[in-house]
Order: C-alpha cells, then sequence, then structure tokens
C-alpha cells in the first residue's frame, strides 16, 4: 500500500502533467489558428507531431478545439483570398483554399474525351494467350 508522502508525489507529477499539456495546446491551438500548419503549430508549442496527433486522437475536446483552429484560420485566409483576387492575384491563394475547403473551391470544370471528329471513342479489348514457362 502507498504511504501518504508516495500518494502526494505521484499527485503532484500528474498535477505538473496537466498543467504542462494543457501548456502546449494552448501554444499549438493559438498557432494552429493563425496559420492552418501543424508542423508550425508543433514546433511553436516545442511538441512532435506525432504527440500532438496522438492527443488529438485521444482527446475530443482537443480534436474539436483543433478543427476550431484550422477553420479560424482558414477563414482568415479565405478573407485574405477575396482582397488578393479584387487585386487580381489568387493563384496561390485559389490553392490553399482548394486544399482546406474543398467542397466549396473544388475544381468543378467537367473534361469530355471525344475521337475524332467529335466522335464517342471506340475501343477494342485484345486478349493475349498467357505466356508459357520459357517465353520470357
Amino acid at each position: 500500500m502507498p504511504t501518504p508522502s508516495a500518494s502526494l508525489a505521484v499527485t503532484k507529477v500528474t498535477d505538473a502533467r496537466v498543467r504542462a499539456t494543457g501548456k502546449w495546446q494552448k501554444k499549438f491551438l493559438q498557432v494552429l489558428a493563425e496559420a492552418p500548419s501543424v508542423k508550425a503549430a508543433c514546433l511553436a508549442a516545442h511538441v512532435s507531431r506525432m504527440t500532438a496527433y496522438r492527443y488529438r486522437h485521444s482527446d475530443p475536446e482537443f480534436a474539436e478545439q483543433w478543427q476550431d483552429a484550422i477553420n479560424q484560420s482558414v477563414d482568415d485566409l479565405e478573407a485574405v483570398a477575396f482582397k488578393l483576387a479584387a487585386e487580381g492575384d489568387a493563384g496561390l491563394i485559389q490553392f490553399l483554399l482548394r486544399c482546406h475547403r474543398p467542397e466549396r473551391y473544388k475544381d468543378t470544370q467537367r473534361r469530355e474525351l471525344t475521337g475524332a471528329d467529335g466522335r464517342p471513342l471506340a475501343g477494342k479489348i485484345i486478349f493475349l494467350p498467357a505466356k508459357e514457362s520459357g517465353d520470357e
């Protein structure tokens, strides 16, 4: 049976870990809300990407905060996109928006392939006999 002092020591270590975890998560989410880059957020929070993803997977509340931070940064990006589009330079912003909001910014062009003179493509399937051993 653990002694009262041992239990107190374990509680203090656990409390310190909880505070440290909350501290890096706060910084991580703050940076992620500024730019949708997990790498940059991890660097700023001094935590590995593996740790961040592990916490996201195991903590639904953190996962929700993570998504909220991404959404906030993409909202800011969207505002910049409209400003840059008005100035005529939206290529990079368009790419970033397609990555983060494909449901809204996906490529909606339709491409159809036709044969000569616009006729439908025609094709044939040719079955070749299987190779026999030694025909390599």
